[in-house]
């Protein structure tokens, strides 16, 4: 009987998990560690004791892969196309996780092994394997084949035992996004759940309705907007509280609101939010093949791209080693 490598996965969103599926499927034991609380990545919902919930993420994902469509269908009602009112913009058939974007990736890891809240802060090569070191804690984690499932400039520190692999990483370039989240007194009588088409000058790209989405809690009175990439950049170090005074007056213009008709509010940075500059390839790998970046910083893409690159390593590693 083949033996096959140990495999840990360092990154808990859209490829690690996918990555980590396949080759658990195929008989590779895999542990998954993320220094998040939950599982998902950027497919982010936050939840605030009001009961009110924020896909303050991805608000949503093409799949343009048949392979991925597959994934997405045999998840059942935890994934869901969705074809938001758009106004006079025509609507565009999108995926989402119901009821928490998120909720067919938590689907997925069924019994594999995972830490949450585990910052891996090094990697060291010990006789023949990885040692992984834990943020805070004496104790290691030990595998044969690491795989770097984080933004590139984060998964760049990791490799840089090896300078080869730490510079593609550190070749591919992210554009960040700010994420308002604003709950209403009451609902908006509005004819669009989402809307996208901004004049030139608008600090916001995108601003959707929570409750539009399919499996969502109709009374949620809660929206997101997002900026453009370009104002993100020009205002990445700024604080959240200026982040959320410098954006809400456009999300009142677009919404035909009043100040007071605003309750709480919050704001959060995605200092790796699009993959600008890709690195064109499924995976990058070190010379020995014992350590791999995958993610949509290697195809672009963003969630449809990192289930791409996650799918291409699985099934090189499933060939390589049964």
């Amino acid at each position: 009987m083949v033996s096959l490598p140990k495999v840990a996965v360092v990154g808990a969103g859209v490829a690690g998990i996918s990555c980590a599926t396949q080759l658990h499927a195929a008989g590779f034991p895999v542990q998954l560690f993320d220094k998040s609380r939950g599982l998902g990545g950027r497919l982010a919902t936050r939840r605030w004791p009001t009961g009110h919930a924020f896909d303050h993420g991805a608000p949503h994902f093409a799949a343009a892969d048949n392979t991925f469509t597959a994934a997405l269908t045999a998840a059942g009602d935890a994934a869901q196309r969705w074809q938001p009112r758009t106004g006079d913009v025509p609507a565009t058939d999108h995926w989402v996780g119901a009821p928490r974007m998120n909720t067919w990736l938590k689907k997925q890891v069924g019994e594999i092994p995972f830490q949450l809240n585990t910052t891996i802060k090094a990697l060291n090569p010990v006789d023949g394997e990885w040692s992984l070191g834990i943020e805070k804690r004496k104790a290691t984690a030990h595998a044969d084949i690491v795989v770097l499932a984080t933004p590139a400039p984060q998964a760049a520190v990791l490799a840089e035992a090896d300078a080869a692999l730490a510079s593609q990483l550190s070749a591919i370039d992210y554009a960040p996004c700010w994420a308002l989240m604003l709950a209403l007194t009451d609902h908006v009588s509005s004819p669009q759940d989402v809307y996208s088409d901004f004049p030139a000058d608008s600090p916001l790209a995108w601003l959707g309705r929570n409750a539009g989405k399919p499996g969502r809690d109709v009374d949620n009175t809660g929206w997101v907007a997002h900026a453009t990439a370009a104002w993100s950049t020009d205002n990445l170090e700024i604080t959240t509280d200026a982040a959320i005074a410098r954006l809400i007056p456009a999300v009142i213009e677009t919404l035909g609101v009043k100040r007071d008709d605003l309750g709480k509010t919050q704001a959060h940075r995605w200092r790796y939010s699009t993959v600008r500059t890709p690195a064109g390839v499924p995976y990058l790998n070190n010379d020995a093949k014992t350590l791999f970046a995958i993610g949509d910083g290697c195809l672009g893409g963003g969630v449809d791209g990192a289930y791409r690159s996650a799918s291409a390593l699985a099934a090189a590693l499933i060939t390589a080693h049964t």
